[in-house]
Formats: structure tokens, C-alpha cells, sequence
């Protein structure tokens, strides 16, 4: 039987499934965040699919350019993809505002150590969802290493260092996406999207830190470290 699904690209199968683990990840955090995480999530969700939208508007833009089909309508397309870009920059500093936060978060007694005791299982639990997935070895290095750059600043300094690894993170995307090329340069991924899937990995730890700390049970820790998982390669991968 043939299904929705069946009818979509590459692209807005990639989009949904990222939504779904967007909605999946605010569900399982729950109560747990401060206020405002959840209206965060929703910034990053819509710059990021905005950046998205601008390449794909591109990208076809380029197409029909050089094979000499309809100039107006690739202008079009580039004009549509460059204004998206624009609205992704606004929801970017939208979600800088909550990081800016981070640091004056009132953490738990003893949450510390109740992290420093869980991250190493959870630095495993990383690895192993990650080995199962079907990428290339190449490509399995660079997003366990995110993983790892990402855990240091927490492992190290709490939440001053992961508001500090995404501030970082933040302000190379905002510089990145306001050249010309928009950071599409290439090694294995765009460089923009390995940024803003750092991100989306640094927020998906913040929510890990949130449920250990508060004792959430361990099957929901388990499926917060997987939804951050996807998301980062939907995001490193999906268009």
C-alpha cells in the first residue's frame, strides 16, 4: 500500500524525522527544564530548518541556472533561499537568549557528582548507538568526537562550560551563515550543519544533565542520549 511517506524526498523525510525527535525530546525532558528550554528548542528547530530551507532553494536555483531553465524562476528560488536564511539567523538569536542563561541555572546539590558518576556510562551508551547506525567509519569519528568536545565542557566546568561550549558553537553558525557561501564548504559534512549539530547535541546533553540530576529513571535517560543521537545525524546528514 502506498503511504504519505512514500511521496516525500529525501529532504522532507529527513525534516519530518527531525521534527518527530524535536517533539520527542521536549516530551521526555518534560518538567524537568527551566522555562524557556522548551521555547529554545523551538528556535533551534526553526533556524535550523530554515538554514535547510535556504540550501535546498539554492541548490535547485543553481540547477536551473545551469542547465538555462527558466532564469526567473532561479531567481526566484535564490531570493526565497537567501530570505529563509535570514529568518534562520532571527530564530538563532532568539535561542541565544536561553544560552546566555545557562550559566545563572539554579543546579541541584550534589549534581555534580551525580554527573560525574553517570557520564561515563552515558559517553558509552553514546558509543554503542552510534556503532549500530549505518554510516561509514569516517563519518561514525567525527560525530563521536563532537560527542567527546561536547562532554568535556560539561564533564569539566558544568553548566558554565556547556554555556560556554554553545555560545561558541552559536556565534561560528550566526558568522558562517552570514558569508557568501553560507558555510557550505565541505569536508565530510557542510561545516554549517556540523555546527548546528553540535548545537543541537550540546541542548540534548543539557537535557541529559536535567534527568540525571534530577533522577529521572534510566530508561528515560536512555532515550533522550538516543532522540540526541538522531537528531545530530539527521541534522549532520539530512539534506
Amino acid at each position: 500500500m502506498t503511504t504519505v511517506s512514500s511521496w516525500l524526498s529525501r529532504e522532507q523525510k529527513a525534516q519530518a524525522d527531525f521534527l518527530t525527535e524535536v517533539s520527542k525530546l521536549k516530551t521526555y525532558v518534560g518538567d524537568l527544564a527551566p522555562d524557556g528550554f522548551k521555547d529554545a528548542i523551538d528556535a533551534l528547530t526553526s533556524a535550523t530548518s530554515r538554514f535547510g530551507d535556504c540550501e535546498l532553494r539554492v541548490r535547485a536555483a543553481e540547477r536551473f541556472a545551469v542547465i538555462g531553465v527558466s532564469a526567473e524562476e532561479a531567481t526566484s528560488l535564490n531570493a526565497r533561499g537567501l530570505a529563509s536564511n535570514e529568518r534562520g539567523l532571527a530564530a538563532l538569536g532568539v535561542f541565544t537568549t536561553f544560552v546566555d542563561g545557562l550559566e545563572k541555572v539554579q543546579v541541584r546539590k550534589g549534581a555534580a557528582e551525580l554527573w560525574a558518576a553517570e557520564s561515563p556510562d552515558i559517553r558509552d551508551q553514546w558509543r554503542e548507538q552510534l556503532a549500530q547506525l549505518d554510516l561509514g567509519p569516517a563519518d561514525a569519528k567525527h560525530l563521536v568526537g563532537m560527542m567527546d568536545e561536547c562532554f568535556s565542557a560539561i564533564d569539566k566546568d558544568g553548566m558554565t562550560g556547556l554555556s560556554r561550549y554553545l555560545r561558541d558553537q552559536v556565534e561560528e553558525l550566526d558568522k558562517v551563515r552570514r558569508t557568501p557561501e553560507r558555510g557550505t564548504w565541505a569536508n565530510s559534512f557542510p561545516w554549517w550543519k556540523i555546527v548546528a549539530a553540535a548545537i543541537w547535541l550540546g541542548v540534548s546533553v543539557y537535557a541529559v544533565w536535567q534527568a540525571v540530576t534530577y533522577g529521572a529513571p534510566w530508561w528515560s535517560i536512555a532515550m533522550i542520549i538516543f532522540i540526541a543521537l538522531i537528531g545530530t545525524v539527521l541534522i549532520a546528514l539530512g539534506c
